[in-house]
């Protein structure tokens, strides 16, 4: 698949659009090969994950690092999971054997090289003489061959890497609280250019550390040669990392003066500040600096359709000099881009295919997106709310276990809300326009710290839904992942290799907090939180197991008895 400016994936629950991402992040981050990113069916195969760059910086780079087109072509491979990627680039090489993967030749090769030229012979032969002696090599040979070859040590850190664009990634459920590495990370820019701002400062004060420093160790020293007399000098050798000791939280400040940390607000508002951050780096980002490729999944979650809007618009201006790559369902978002900039992700027996180009058409669009998209919700019989998008795919897997089929053949549309802090006021009005049902489906939320307020909020939520003429269902159990059933997790960790006994997941403890705690210091390659794994392989048996409950002496089962209430609203 080939990405330009401004780029969209879109498809239904678990088509594979996630994937895509997974993988561009792999490239850049994992030196390993995780457990749920090797390649579906690869058997004994490679996961392989192969990128090409292209664009202006690379015209000054020497051909024999690039392909036949021009292109940074390069190749990351793992056979197990848990194994390293080895990294691979594919080159129009060098004819000449003598020649051949010039910036990985040893030291002794390469000065003969040089020689053969009539260049004068460095001790050290750093990048930049590397790549002057390969353009002269360029000028006198005529015969090229593609090649692969494994990139190791110094090629890859010092001449490969810089070559490739930055990149960030902004997952769906991407943790927001200020506090996190993964929000920090996103503003190590700003934090670098403040401290370039005031280098000369930093340059004193390191000045004077140093000093200090000097003059303390001598004086440790003059004690420590009355043990040693060997001793001639001790000196401290010091390195700085400015960007370290800088940390920051955000403070919002409201109209009655009341302050509270970003942290503490509900999810609703810390994306609303992801938005003003794309707005901030849209009027940011110049022309001069490096190319930037930003990857956001479903950038739309718990945004109303204005806010969209809003947050399309700053995309489009990073998009006039950088790379974005969006996954969505939001007609808002896919009909504002390019069809040939769209790529449909769909699934074929269980391996997920891709579209683009001239095969994507306004239906097909409108068929994939679904679960936001206008004539969905207009030909739909019901439409249920559920908190984001790993809950539309936990219900999917419970209609087709209760009902033995997707809800989708029944005309039920399942929609990521939100939650307690419901956006999608517009589709509700909708609903109510059509004189058509809705629920909103929220998780107990029992056991949180902030329990208090998501009862609130709960109430607030109930109260708006139903002058609409809608009704909000509050699950038995803290979140989906009490749901979990206890004997496919055990299966799953025995299948990783640890045997664990019997245990149960209570009602309202924190699921994520439990798994670390029985497993703290080991290295599992498993995810605890929204494991969809976990909920695909469970029976209509497990389902009822870990939603039973037990009311005037009567045996229930919870999701059956919604599916069923759920049913009788379309009638």
């Amino acid at each position: 698949m080939e990405f330009d400016r401004l780029n969209a994936i879109v498809g239904k629950n678990d088509a594979g659009k996630s994937s895509i991402l997974h993988a561009i992040n792999d490239f850049y981050n994992e030196s390993k090969l995780a457990e749920g990113n090797k390649y579906f069916g690869a058997g004994d195969e490679e996961t392989e994950i192969e990128i090409c760059f292209y664009g202006e910086e690379l015209i000054t780079v020497p051909k024999v690092i690039l392909d036949e087109n021009g292109y940074l072509h390069i190749k990351k491979t793992s056979s197990n999971v848990g194994e390293s990627y080895k990294t691979y680039i594919i080159a129009n090489d060098f004819g000449k054997t003598d020649y051949k993967n010039m910036f990985q030749q040893t030291a002794a090769k390469m000065k003969t090289i040089f020689k053969t030229f009539g260049k004068e012979v460095p001790d050290i032969i750093n990048k930049e003489k590397m790549l002057e002696l390969c353009s002269e090599i360029i000028c006198s040979e005529e015969s090229y061959v593609i090649e692969e070859h494994e990139l190791k040590g110094s090629m890859l850190k010092e001449i490969i890497k810089p070559l490739y664009p930055q990149f960030s990634l902004f997952l769906a459920d991407t943790n927001l609280d200020t506090s996190t590495s993964s929000f920090q990370n996103q503003f190590k820019k700003i934090v670098t250019n403040a401290i370039q701002a005031h280098i000369s400062e930093f340059s004193n004060l390191q000045n004077e550390v140093q000093e200090t420093l000097i003059g303390e160790i001598n004086k440790i020293g003059n004690y420590m040669e009355t043990h040693y007399s060997g001793l001639t000098e001790l000196k401290p050798e010091i390195s700085y990392d400015w960007q370290k000791l800088v940390n920051f939280e955000v403070i919002m400040k409201d109209s009655q003066g009341y302050e509270v940390n970003l942290a503490n607000k509900g999810t609703g508002i810390q994306r609303l500040f992801m938005v003003s951050y794309f707005q901030y780096l849209a009027e940011q980002i110049s022309e001069n600096e490096n190319s930037y490729i930003f990857v956001i999944e479903e950038p739309e979650t718990f945004l109303h359709p204005g806010a969209q809007r809003t947050l399309l618009d700053s995309l489009k201006r990073i998009s006039d000099i950088h790379q974005v790559i969006i996954t969505t369902h939001s007609p808002v978002f896919a009909s504002e881009i390019d069809n040939k900039n769209i790529i449909v992700a769909k699934k074929h027996n269980g391996e997920s295919k891709y579209e683009q180009g001239d095969s994507i058409s306004a239906d097909l669009l409108v068929n994939e997106l679904g679960v936001r998209a206008s004539d969905n919700i207009v030909n739909s019989k019901l439409l249920v709310f559920v908190e984001g998008s790993n809950d539309v795919k936990f219900w999917d897997f419970i209609f087709n276990a209760v009902s033995g089929h997707s809800y989708e053949e029944d005309g039920i549309l399942f929609v990521p809300g939100g939650g307690n802090e419901l956006h999608n006021i517009a589709e509700m009005n909708l609903m109510s326009k059509l004189n058509r049902n809705f629920i909103v489906i929220v998780d107990k939320d029992s056991g949180a710290v902030d329990y208090e307020d998501k009862l609130r909020k709960q109430s607030r939520l109930k109260n708006t839904v139903e002058q609409k003429g809608g009704e909000v269902l509050v699950l038995r159990k803290r979140e989906i992942e009490n749901y979990y059933s206890p004997r496919i997790v055990k299966e799953i960790l025995s299948e990783k290799g640890f045997e664990v006994g019997d245990f149960e997941i209570s009602p309202f403890e924190d699921v994520n907090q439990k798994f670390k705690n029985m497993f703290n210091g080991q290295n599992i390659q498993m995810k605890f939180k929204n494991n969809m794994d976990i909920f695909e392989r469970m029976t209509l048996d497990d389902w009822k197991s870990v939603s039973k409950y037990t009311e005037d002496n009567i045996e229930h089962f919870e999701f059956g008895e919604i599916v069923e209430l759920i049913n009788s609203k379309i009638d």
